[in-house]
């Protein structure tokens, strides 16, 4: 426990912890007042009434050389020496108790994150006695970790062994699929092949002059018989293209219509662009004559309230001289009475 009849030593600094260097000096050029000046830029508005807005006064910015109030560097306190704090004793109250820790403990609970299964908790002791729970361990669970390691390989192999035969299924799949597919492939090359085999072998046939004849008969015949046919067909071919032609142009006329609306779009879009530009550009020249006419006025007020103040000034320098001038004739009496 803390000395309770120790005493902080007359001569103990406990702060503060930084002081104000001794040696650091404010610069020459350094300018603490006043943070605010006369704009020297300002001109006296052409409209300006004296005689309605009062004496005419620049306004006021801030001093562009102003660096604020200077302070000396912090540096450590060398003298310092911290918090003091009484050192610590015996506690002469203190009693020693053997069973103040020992607990009936029933139950362990574990709670464990891994990325890998397999993990066997098992014979959890609790001690304070290293011998004793190194012979616990060595009686308990040496005797089993062996068999536990063999038991975990063979759980191991087994699933090593299974992931290998689910791996060459795949391959042997995908190899039979792919076999499969090349064969199909070379079924299609020989079956075209035959194909152009056979139209070049009908093509090098010779034609007998009496079937060309009797080709020739039957041709007439169909030709008298077609010739409704082919002209109903040219029929029907022209008045496909008149259709064609018509639904072209309808589209052609559509989409000129779309083009000259987008057009008329596009030049409405623009008007109202150009009409809102011109409307924030009439919005910002009426702020700033709203801010100029408020720093005006604000100039006006300031200008009033510094004419106010600055009677009310000369008003109380008048009554300070009267009473001073007071105070010297009741001196002036007073030593003449003496």
């Amino acid at each position: 426990i803390p000395d309770p009849d120790a005493e902080k030593p007359e001569d103990w600094v406990d702060g503060p912890v930084m002081i104000d260097d001794t040696e650091d000096v404010k610069p020459e050029d350094w300018v603490d007042g006043p943070a605010t000046i006369s704009d020297p830029d300002a001109t006296r508005p052409e409209d300006w009434d004296d005689d309605m807005d009062g004496d005419w006064e620049a306004p006021v910015i801030a001093n562009p050389e102003f660096k604020g109030e200077w302070k000396a560097r912090q540096i450590k306190n060398p003298a310092y020496q911290g918090e003091w704090t009484a050192p610590m004793i015996d506690n002469p109250a203190y009693e020693e108790d053997e069973d103040l820790a020992v607990f009936n403990i029933g139950y362990v609970g574990i709670d464990i994150w891994t990325v890998k299964s397999g993990t066997i908790f098992n014979n959890i002791l609790i001690t304070d006695d290293i011998d004793y729970a190194s012979k616990f361990g060595n009686s308990t669970w040496a005797d089993f970790v062996e068999s536990e390691i063999a038991a975990k390989k063979v759980v191991d192999d087994i699933e090593s062994k299974k992931l290998e035969e689910e791996r060459k299924a795949k391959e042997a799949a995908a190899k039979e699929t792919e076999e499969k597919e090349k064969a199909e492939a070379k079924e299609d090359d020989v079956e075209a092949d035959a194909d152009v085999e056979a139209e070049a072998e009908v093509d090098a046939e010779p034609v007998p002059k009496a079937a060309d004849a009797a080709a020739d008969d039957v041709f007439d015949e169909l030709d008298e018989d077609d010739e409704d046919k082919v002209a109903a067909e040219k029929a029907a071919a022209a008045e496909k293209l008149a259709a064609e032609e018509a639904a072209a142009a309808e589209k052609l006329a559509a989409e000129e219509a779309a083009a000259a609306a987008e057009k008329a779009a596009a030049e409405k879009l623009a008007e109202v662009k150009a009409a809102k530009a011109k409307a924030a550009k009439a919005k910002t020249e009426k702020a700033k004559a709203d801010k100029k006419a408020s720093k005006k006025k604000a100039a006006k007020e300031a200008a009033k309230k510094a004419k106010q103040a600055a009677e009310e000034a000369a008003q109380k320098a008048a009554e300070a001289e009267k009473a001073a001038a007071a105070d010297e004739d009741e001196d002036t009496v007073a030593h003449d009475e003496l």
